[in-house]
């Protein structure tokens, strides 16, 4: 283990997905590890909330926007009196504010790239990459080689670093998908289907509303569940009514039970259109040894490769994705060796504590010496 450090995350975005679940996640292992961890986000945010359950320590901080002078004086008087030793930055308000702060005093910093969204060609957008940071960590290789290619960083700059699953958690012996089943009124031989995700736009959820309709031709006794929260959900219901798919598929809302609700899918669906890293939600679903059927998007192939651990097919092609899912929901004993290779996979690469042994390394590598 590298020596006791002390290491902020700062994050602007109030919303609950990956990226924030990553930070928790990373944040309570190094922890747990011996090193003094703390986390400034917003007041009124869904991070500060589920940090403050796991008694992490926290900084909070409104981030109006970014190069607000207010926020980076107040960033400037908290750094003095935490003193960390790396500021791991991960929204671009806060990379801007936290970033600025921290190179005025000299500390070093960690920028985290966790979607595939191209980064502009205005040099401001490109000033936190080259010039407010130290390292920049990925969470797939596609983002790692646009900021090298397209940005210009030097490789010895970047390091792509997927996040980790608690295989300890996703556990498939240890789930029960029957009682998750029974509670939603699913029929135990129903073919089911299933998308976890935040409820955005680039998430795909019309398109894999428009496959169902597609999915049910073939097999009219197929359901669905689309598990998560977030603004798109008063569309999403829409579209569904619209489509007549309201007894077909259910809208969960949030849930915590994760490692059951896979359990109990016949198939996994990730039907994003761009933006992706490495979704958690599909290492997971690996982990729990689900078929999975995703979009070739962003980072997703680097862990679903086709006809080995899962199923690609292109963004925004809801008959491509309808013909998958039909394929996979009426044999799933087919694609059970897909299923198997792909937690075998997870198991030897993508266990949480690689990754909080490769962020360790990438924190002592730059941190200062304690003040």
């Amino acid at each position: 283990m590298a020596d006791r450090l002390v290491i902020l995350h700062s994050e602007s975005s109030t919303a609950w997905g990956g990226q924030e679940i990553r930070i928790l996640t990373e944040a309570a292992g190094l922890r747990e590890r011996g090193h003094e961890v703390s986390i400034l986000c917003q007041p009124d945010s869904m991070l500060a909330a589920r940090a403050r359950e796991a008694a992490l320590p926290l900084l909070l901080e409104r981030m109006p926007f970014a190069h607000d002078p207010r926020t980076i004086l107040r960033m400037l008087r908290r750094f003095r009196r935490w003193r960390p030793q790396v500021v791991v930055s991960h929204s671009s308000v806060d990379s801007w504010c936290a970033g600025i702060a921290a190179r005025m005093l000299r500390i070093p910093v960690v920028r985290v790239r966790h979607l595939s969204v191209p980064i502009g060609r205005h040099p401001a957008s490109r000033f936190v990459y080259r010039r407010l940071c130290d390292a920049v960590i990925t969470t797939g290789e596609a983002i790692r080689g646009h900021l090298i290619q397209g940005v210009g960083l030097p490789p010895a700059k970047v390091l792509s670093i997927p996040t980790g699953i608690d295989t300890a958690r996703f556990d498939p012996r240890k789930a029960d998908g029957r009682r998750v089943r029974k509670a939603l009124a699913i029929p135990p031989d129903a073919p089911l289907a299933g998308i976890v995700a935040v409820l955005r736009d680039w998430k795909g959820h019309q398109v894999f509303l428009k496959a169902m309709v597609q999915v049910r031709q073939h097999l009219p006794t197929a359901r669905a569940l689309v598990v998560g929260e977030g603004p798109q959900r008063r569309n999403i219901e829409r579209r569904r009514r619209e489509l007549g798919l309201e007894a077909a598929v259910i809208l969960t809302g949030h849930r915590e039970d994760i490692p059951d609700l896979l359990a109990s899918l016949d198939v996994v669906v990730s039907a994003s259109t761009g933006a992706e890293g490495v979704p958690q939600a599909l290492l997971q679903a690996l982990a729990m040894e689900r078929p999975v059927v995703a979009t070739a998007v962003g980072a997703v192939p680097e862990i679903i490769l086709d006809g080995e651990t899962g199923r690609l097919v292109p963004p925004g092609d809801p008959s491509r994705l309808a013909e998958a899912m039909t394929e996979a929901l009426r044999d799933p004993a087919a694609l059970r060796p897909q299923a198997l290779a792909g937690a075998r996979w997870v198991r030897e690469q993508w266990d949480v504590g690689r990754m909080l042994d490769a962020v360790e390394r990438v924190y002592a590598g730059v941190a200062i010496p304690r003040w």
